[in-house]
């Protein structure tokens, strides 16, 4: 019964990591697998999930590119606004590793807790 609720509720976390990954970029490889296994109400096969793995790397790549033409832009016309736009994203590069490790961190948790009862199943049906 525990095995079960840690499941759904890992479930239920990772539905919402990929809600959260679609509202910050919908275009991105997490947020693109939340919409496309929301749209048709279940699983996504494998090879959709590589098509749609390959698509989102061109557009963060093609995003990385946008992003530094803005900034060469901004050093060539305002010096003050290039310093500003560049500590910005400095700030936010921050803020998405500080969230990464966060995420691993309940990983671990999770993966721990469902070793644990794991180890207690295998005990009882021994």
């Amino acid at each position: 019964m525990q095995m079960a609720e840690l499941y759904l509720m890992m479930k239920h976390l990772q539905i919402l990591r990929g809600k959260l990954a679609y509202k910050e970029d919908e275009y991105s490889y997490e947020g693109g697998m939340y919409q496309l296994a929301f749209e048709r109400r279940g699983p996504v096969d494998l090879a959709t999930q590589v098509k749609l793995h390959d698509i989102s790397q061109k557009v963060a790549e093609a995003s990385r590119k946008v992003e530094e033409a803005e900034l060469a832009a901004w050093k060539k016309q305002d010096p003050q606004e290039y310093a500003r736009q560049l500590q910005e994203r400095e700030a936010q590069a921050l803020q998405q590793l500080i969230d990464q490790q966060e995420d691993e961190r309940t990983d671990q948790g999770n993966f721990e807790a469902l070793e644990m009862l794991d180890d207690k199943y295998r005990r009882l049906m021994a």
